[in-house]
């Protein structure tokens, strides 16, 4: 089981009107060029994050359909929350936090 995140799955152009599990892919192409852009280091983790995730579940997917007795399962949560293993409470715990205490709306 690889946990990844639906960064991996988003396309560049938008949410597509149909999402076809195992052919909707992020452009990694896109995400590098984006990467350049950035102007700051929060961006660009985000950016390089999401195109590194798209290469992690394409390679253990091929792994999966070259090893038939090994069974690849890939998983891309959009939000995944528990207790904070560091002091801060950063990703979508801090965000699911901001919430709780009324920060966002």
């Amino acid at each position: 089981l690889v946990t990844s995140s639906t960064g991996s799955t988003n396309p560049p152009s938008g949410k597509p009107e149909v999402k076809v599990e195992g052919e909707s892919w992020t452009d990694v192409g896109v995400q590098l060029e984006k990467a350049q852009q950035c102007t700051n280091a929060v961006c660009k983790r985000l950016v390089f994050g999401q195109a590194a995730k798209t290469i992690m579940d394409k390679a253990a997917l091929d792994y999966g359909a070259e090893n038939p007795d090994f069974r690849v399962v890939v998983f891309n949560p959009s939000l995944i929350t528990g207790p904070c293993l560091s002091p801060e409470i950063k990703g979508g715990a801090g965000f699911v936090h901001s919430i709780l205490q009324g920060r966002m709306a």
